[in-house]
């Protein structure tokens, strides 16, 4: 279909959707400030113009547009813009659901509504004011909802497993209409959400469960700053701290990277602390005892639990966020991803800005949850080993990309095929489908439930079989 003709049905929505809906078009609108700021994503790495980008205010605008043009138009579905598959180019649109930013919490219940346009940093206030906790993403501008479609990792994984096992029930508008799922209605859509979300259907608003958060448990995020030549003696501790019972209440990562306006890395490990300040003391010993530069040590407010990694957060440039999946840290993996900034640091002149890290946290309570809960299928995994490839263009990102998936292969050259992960939110689209949902008897069921639930894949082709 030519982009004139998208363009056409598009606006011929206008009559039909609430007044505070709006319609743009690439031929009318591109150098508008509001068609640029609705084409703003996270990373340029694929960015295109579609046709026509529709903003709808509420679910029965997103049901009405989904029916319209579902058989006539491809789309792609965008919140936050952080997801690598929210772009299209002239042969379709983009439906917006950024005006969808409404939300309320309910201390009774202790749960929270949320729809899709909700970014982290704004629900995490509400919550927080209340003396409550949520699983939302660390950084301040990624949409709730998106973030826990894809499984959801979080600061509290230890404590209360994935976000998608505190999901309570959801909307979602479908290829055969709008319909609420959850643990009593139509279950099998349920699961396939938890963890596979976007690839069923648009969901226009989650309900999830809070949790109190005791004046006792912080959280006190405790960082500590050390040169990179320290990496064995840091690695070899990081073993043990990043083990046993204590990282229930207390999960870490450890990240090489090098400080704006610095030439040299340095090695940054971070532990956040849901606990009283003498039990955090005790944990962080061996760590201290190896004699950091710098340490930084705080109770962090709910509202400002993102702060930390707001300057990786803005929009723009040419940028990857990916991740395998480990069992645990391991000491030489963590060596082998100082090695990989000293290469592309050298050979990569263009990708100066990349951050590597690993984060680990406890399992205990993903495992309370079994594969029959969700689609969300990395239950054994306790530890991420993910990669920020940040570069000034792209045959420097394509560069160091691939230098990246070498050191993923490395990593998991010990487990066999059908244990090998990939983070299902950093899918990148040439990703193996397998790893990022393991599993015959998950991709099985979520491929039988695609040809349910979206015969035609008119949200992506993903798990249809053709």
């Amino acid at each position: 279909m030519q982009p004139a003709t998208i363009a056409t049905i598009a606006k011929g929505l206008r009559g039909s959707l609430s007044k505070e809906a709006r319609i743009m078009t690439a031929t009318e609108d591109a150098d508008s400030p509001a068609f640029q700021a609705s084409l703003s994503r996270w990373t340029y790495i694929n960015k295109q113009t579609p046709s026509a980008i529709i903003q709808p205010a509420c679910e029965a605008d997103v049901e009405l547009i989904v029916s319209m043009i579902k058989e006539k138009i491809p789309f792609v579905v965008k919140s936050g813009g952080n997801s690598p598959w929210s772009t299209i180019d002239s042969s379709g649109l983009i439906i917006d659901l950024s005006l969808m930013n409404n939300f309320t919490v309910d201390m009774a219940r202790e749960t929270a509504t949320i729809q899709p346009g909700v970014l982290s940093k704004d629900i995490n206030w509400m919550v927080g004011e209340r003396g409550y906790c949520i699983q939302t993403p660390t950084s301040a501008l990624v949409s709730c909802v998106g973030f826990l479609l894809g499984g959801g990792s979080s600061f509290l994984n230890g404590l209360y497993g994935m976000a998608v096992d505190s999901l309570v029930s959801a909307r979602v508008v479908t290829t055969k209409g709008t319909v609420v799922c959850s643990e009593k209605e139509n279950q099998d859509l349920f699961w396939a959400i938890k963890g596979a979300g976007q690839f069923f259907g648009v969901v226009t608003k989650i309900k999830m469960r809070i949790y109190p958060l005791k004046d006792e448990e912080g959280p006190l995020s405790w960082t500590l700053i050390f040169p990179s030549a320290k990496i064995k003696e840091i690695a070899a501790v990081l073993e043990e701290v990043s083990k046993g019972e204590q990282v229930i209440r207390s999960p870490g990562m450890a990240m090489i990277l090098a400080f704006p306006g610095q030439d040299k890395p340095v090695i940054m490990v971070n532990l956040t602390h849901f606990r009283p300040e003498e039990e955090a003391e005790k944990i962080m010993a061996p760590l201290l005892a190896l004699g950091p530069v710098q340490q930084i040590k705080k109770v962090i407010p709910w509202a400002n639990m993102t702060d930390s990694s707001d300057m990786l957060a803005g929009h723009g440039g040419f940028k990857t966020l990916h991740s395998c999946g480990m069992k645990e840290f391991d000491g030489k993996k963590f060596e082998t991803i100082l090695e990989l900034w000293e290469k592309i640091d050298k050979e990569i002149p263009g990708a100066k800005g990349c951050v590597f890290l690993m984060n680990w946290f406890s399992l205990d309570a993903m495992k309370k949850k079994g594969p029959e809960s969700s689609a969300w299928s990395h239950r054994d995994i306790g530890l991420w080993n993910m990669h920020l490839i940040n570069a000034q263009d792209k045959a420097s990102h394509d560069a160091a990309i691939a230098l990246s998936k070498e050191n993923f292969e490395f990593c998991q050259e010990d487990l066999p095929e059908s244990e090998r992960s990939l983070f299902p939110n950093h899918w990148r689209g040439d990703d193996v489908v397998e790893r990022r949902f393991r599993g015959e008897g998950i991709l099985k069921k979520l491929r039988e439930l695609k040809a349910l639930w979206d015969p035609e894949g008119v949200f992506t082709n993903q798990f249809l079989l053709r």
